[in-house]
């Protein structure tokens, strides 16, 4: 049976049965079969094609054209083959046929790039490696048709790819870097630039890569070959960011590094430990924190030293030990091991109480009370975090502000308005949403008020379905993270920005910005919100016609759950296995969602379980079992008090008032 391979990014060149048949010579020939394999989604109209490829002949001349041109198409794929065999050939359309034996670069690029996995995954390295060897060069190099339309379509997917290629060099020289691999992850961040040569952050990894490997020249001599190019081709002058590691650098002292890891970094506890902080200054008090750190690692069953430490309160050793436990329970949750991030929390709440320490008890219910919320326990959640909210000071609390990146009170702000939303407040959720964002502008602090962007400005209004508002919020989210260089929180507002394309129909570009930021997480080491990333690309791909793809990836999505014990995602990823099974499986939907109405009720997660309700509801009234669909979204719907103008509650009022009560 034949076998085609196309390879579009670089020079043009397609072989049947490994044998090279078109190259970038063949012009308007190869230019055709690219855009039909890059574009094989949806057939085609010949006259659309035929204007694609001439557009300045008559459209009779240009559809004459289109003929001779797939006539060669089929010549070049093998006469003794049929038509059909890699070409759905009609009247008024072509399509190239998906389920053809083919292999395309691009499809293999974008899959591997995408690969997730942190810095322990020998896989993704291997993936990424693979993804970056399939780049030959921009798509379709050297392949000159003299068609403006044409031109426009292929600049327009050789900066996408492109893009899609610096993002996992990215991710490559982070990896390496995370290795301790530094020159390895050196020359991918020099690749990066040149892709990228305006990018400051790249310039910024490749001066933190030679200081790391000890070529402190050279790192500073990066900083002048960005500040000369920045003057030369843009007019500017490096970002106060690019500025401040150079004389960090510059000024460092022998031994000693003194530049900041960003607030998404998965760093060793020793390493988060060693971070300057103006309350952390003495070398006595880091060793105490190390050494209590090593002991809350040995009796959280994680390495440590072979001689375990002996401490006691009575040693006055009691703030590095808080602070030891503090860490240890924010470093769990940044993995995403929610169950042993509560009982560090737990653990450290039991110890600030007996030292009569209210900041640290105020920080301990902030670790349990986020544990508890991504475990799916809203009640005590909510519990947890408003008693934090209540022993908040940003004054006690400022070092370690510096040490996380994130506030106390901004966080759980944030967390109360996604709890609450889920116990069924809407307006009391939109009001600590409101409080968070304002407290992080007060704070004039980055990291904080990147926080209260990602989670109560952008993912809070589209978690509600508030696009228009989530717009605006996203908007100013990029635009803080590119001009603070917060990687961590831009990642985040590329899944966002990528997620409101998709609601808005363009699919595809959506789909490419949720996992360039997905992979930008993952190359972090950040896992506390992959399973709801997941179920977004998901759901993505479902409104793409892709369900099976889409299916595996809510797969993707259990599977962590499974490891990280966040069962409150459970209710999303049973919820969007639903929808996307409605149209294809409709019995196999109604399983998976009345599976999600019940884990809403096991959580009391009222908002959870009137959306599932509610796509329920529509789907036995389309089987007209309308009586069973009112009873069902009504008993939901009766249980709030507010919220009434929401999009949910208003759907689900819009579908009661349509269907029949009981009896009627």
């Amino acid at each position: 049976m034949a076998h085609l391979e196309i390879f579009l990014l670089g020079p043009l060149q397609v072989k049947l049965n490994r044998r090279p048949i078109i190259g970038p010579k063949s012009t308007k020939v190869g230019a055709l079969l690219a855009y039909l394999a890059a574009e094989a989604s949806r057939p085609h109209d010949r006259n659309s094609l035929a204007g694609l490829l001439w557009p300045d002949r008559p459209n009779a001349k240009a559809r004459a054209n289109l003929r001779y041109t797939l006539a060669d198409l089929r010549t070049a794929l093998g006469c003794s083959q049929p038509a059909s065999l890699f070409l759905h050939i009609e009247q008024d359309c072509l399509q190239f046929n998906r389920s053809s034996d083919h292999w395309l670069d691009l499809n293999a690029f974008e899959s591997l790039s995408a690969t997730p996995g942190g810095p322990t995954d020998p896989a993704a390295l291997d993936r990424l490696q693979w993804a970056v060897e399939l780049y030959r060069g921009p798509f379709l190099s050297g392949l000159a048709t003299r068609s403006a339309p044409f031109e426009e379509w292929a600049l327009l997917k050789r900066e996408y790819f492109d893009r899609k290629m610096a993002a996992a060099l990215g991710r490559l020289s982070v990896l390496y870097q995370q290795h301790g691999e530094y020159t390895l992850a050196e020359g991918y961040a020099r690749r990066q630039l040149e892709l990228e040569p305006w990018r400051e952050e790249v310039h910024r990894q490749l001066m933190r890569l030679l200081a790391l490997s000890g070529q402190r020249s050279a790192a500073l001599a990066q900083y002048e070959t960005c500040r000369r190019m920045l003057d030369s081709e843009l007019g500017v002058a490096p970002e106060p960011a690019t500025i401040a590691l150079y004389k960090q650098i510059r000024d460092e002292e022998p031994g000693r590094r003194v530049w900041k890891r960003g607030p998404s970094s998965q760093a060793h506890w020793g390493d988060l430990a060693l971070e300057k902080s103006g309350d952390l200054a003495h070398e006595a008090e880091l060793a105490q924190v190390d050494h209590f750190l090593a002991a809350a690692l040995t009796e959280q069953g994680q390495p440590a030293p072979t001689r375990k430490p002996s401490y006691s309160e009575r040693d006055g050793e009691i703030g590095p030990r808080l602070l030891a436990l503090f860490l240890l329970a924010n470093l769990y949750r940044s993995q995403a091991r929610y169950p042993e991030s509560v009982t560090a929390g737990e653990r450290l709440l039991q110890l600030a109480e007996q030292a009569q320490e209210p900041s640290y008890r105020g920080l301990a219910h902030w670790m349990i009370g986020q544990g508890s919320f991504f475990r799916g326990a809203l009640v005590r959640a909510r519990a947890h975090l408003e008693q934090a909210l209540s022993l908040y000071d940003p004054q006690a609390t400022q070092s370690l502000t510096y040490l996380t990146g994130a506030d106390m009170g901004v966080t759980c702000l944030a967390m109360l308005a996604y709890d609450l939303w889920g116990l069924g407040y809407p307006d009391l959720a939109l009001q600590h949403a409101q409080r968070a964002i304002a407290l992080a502008q007060t704070l004039e602090q980055p990291e904080p008020l990147g926080l209260a962007l990602a989670v109560a400005g952008s993912g809070f209004h589209l978690l509600r379905r508030e696009d228009a508002l989530a717009r605006g919020r996203i908007a100013e989210l990029l635009h803080l993270a590119e001009e603070r260089d917060l990687a961590y929180y831009w990642a985040w507002g590329i899944v966002h920005q990528g997620w409101w394309q998709v609601r808005q129909g363009s699919v595809e570009e959506g789909i490419a910005h949720i996992q360039e930021g997905m992979a930008a997480w993952q190359a972090m080491g950040m896992e506390t919100v992959r399973p709801h990333h997941l179920s977004v690309l998901a759901r993505a791909h479902g409104r793409a016609g892709r369900i099976e793809e889409g299916l595996q990836i809510l797969d993707q999505a259990a599977q962590v759950v499974e490891q990280t014990g966040g069962h409150y995602y459970d209710l999303e990823i049973h919820w969007q296995r639903g929808m996307l099974l409605q149209a294809h499986d409709p019995t196999a939907a109604e399983t998976s969602l009345r599976q999600a109405i019940a884990l809403a009720q096991q959580q009391e997660a009222r908002s959870w379980e009137l959306r599932a309700a509610l796509s329920l509801g529509r789907l036995w009234k389309q089987q007209r079992r309308d009586q069973e669909a009112h009873q069902l979204v009504a008993g939901s719907y009766a249980w709030f008090s507010e919220g009434f103008g929401t999009p949910d509650l208003r759907d689900a009022k819009a579908l009661l008032d349509g269907l029949p009560e009981k009896g009627a």
